[in-house]
């Protein structure tokens, strides 16, 4: 029961429902109340909420009470999440390690000077250099230190932003392989087709939440003009068109007659090839960047529901698409699973 203190409240009255016929008064209570016991305050959770929560979307589809509960469920597990305290996670229990199929001496491109770079780079790096420092991304090797392998830097920038690149080609050519498996992201994705709730989490600087052993430490040596630096987390790596084309190769099955529109492109990475952006090439790459933005929604496959195959070929190659008729908001409606192309 609630305890409302209303003003001048003698001719006025309420509803309850949609029933605006029937009004109800206000019952006047005059005894005195004795606040017995006030419910706790959780600062904490407060903070965590104006704080780390501040710039979170949550569906307005929930009530308080669903809104309180998802709250909660985050401070519970606030530790997972980043903030001007913590900004940077940690993986634990795993290490990465990096072993290289070379024995010493090692070869010299794995050793190579800080590349030449004008005032306004240096200055952008010095910057990128204290971030990382602070973040315990990276830590400064002593100048008495032997130091094999030592990887340069350069700054690209992009719309007046920096960022600072690294090339480990080389080191990755003398890098044995992981050959743990993965699991197929796309298989996993196929097992929530009747989850009610689904949420997604972006890992703030993914790779740096990732630790090196100390003995991989001296392969990931990047140099530049104030020094020589070692990562104590995974560096992220350099960013060509093979990232783009890895990157829409991930969405493919959105995408109808992905092979044939990305073979310019395909093309373009061979060893032999010239690098021109040449006209077909240019289209290749523009159709596929607004393919990315406009792509159809996939519907989650359902094993108890038969499936539409839908198949076309040419000289270029071939293609297909598979639907499925499903019910959505009580209509049955035919959408794709996937797209596949060759």
């Amino acid at each position: 029961m609630y305890g409302i203190d209303l003003h001048n409240n003698k001719d006025r009255s309420f509803t309850i429902g949609d029933n605006k016929c029937q009004k109800f008064a206000f019952l006047p209570f005059k005894r005195q109340i004795t606040v017995s016991k006030v419910a706790p305050v959780n600062l904490e959770l407060e903070i965590f909420k104006s704080e780390q929560l501040n710039e979170a979307e949550i569906s307005l589809h929930l009530n308080d009470s669903q809104e309180n509960e998802l709250s909660s469920l985050l401070y519970d597990h606030k530790k997972a999440f980043a903030s001007d305290r913590e900004p940077l996670g940690t993986i634990i229990g795993h290490e990465v390690d990096i072993i290289l199929n070379i024995e010493r001496p090692y070869p010299p491109i794995l050793r190579r000077p800080a590349y030449p770079a004008s005032a306004k780079s240096r200055e952008a790096l010095e910057s990128h250099i204290k971030e990382l420092l602070n973040l315990g991304v990276i830590k400064k090797v002593g100048h008495n230190e032997e130091v094999e392998i030592a990887t340069p830097v350069i700054v690209a920038w992009h719309n007046g932003k920096s960022r600072m690149v690294r090339d480990f080609g080389a080191l990755n050519t003398y890098t044995s392989p992981d050959s743990y498996p993965i699991p197929k992201i796309q298989i996993a994705l196929m097992q929530i087709s009747k989850a009610v709730y689904i949420s997604t989490m972006d890992a703030l600087k993914g790779f740096h939440q990732n630790v090196v052993t100390p003995r991989a430490r001296k392969y990931l040596r990047i140099i530049v003009h104030c020094g020589v630096y070692e990562y104590l987390r995974m560096p992220f790596g350099k960013k060509e068109i093979q990232s783009f084309l890895g990157f829409a190769g991930y969405h493919r099955k959105h995408i109808t007659d992905f092979a044939s529109i990305a073979r310019p492109l395909y093309k373009l990475c061979d060893k032999d090839t010239v690098f021109e952006m040449a006209v077909d090439r240019v289209k290749a790459f523009e159709f596929l960047r607004q393919a990315l933005t406009t792509a159809p929604l996939l519907l989650m496959p359902d094993s108890k529901l038969p499936f539409n195959l839908y198949i076309d070929a040419s000289g270029d190659g071939f293609g297909a698409a598979l639907h499925q008729v499903q019910i959505i908001n009580d209509k049955p409606v035919e959408g794709p699973i996937c797209f596949i192309s060759r």
